[in-house]
């Protein structure tokens, strides 16, 4: 699925497009504009300490950026 999404994003470069992300909508491989990637009209946000956030974070080597304070706050509200 990864080489999927990174062939047609590929694609939408070298067609021309620009400002857009690529992802699955409805089963579908769509290119989706970043304007509304980052408006706010959507209710799916990603909560940075979420488990399955963190979760995702540890399989692909990604750090977190959460800072100290904040992560002293969040265990002490687990």
């Amino acid at each position: 699925m990864k080489s999927q999404l990174a062939q047609n994003a590929s694609h939408g470069c070298m067609a021309g497009f620009t400002g857009f992300s690529v992802g699955h909508v409805n089963n579908k491989t769509v290119f989706i504009p970043i304007d509304e990637i980052v408006s706010k009209k959507y209710a799916n946000k990603i909560m940075p300490y979420d488990r399955s956030w963190q979760r995702l974070l540890a399989s692909t080597g990604q750090p977190s950026f959460i800072n100290e304070e904040e992560q002293i706050k969040i265990i002490e509200k687990a």
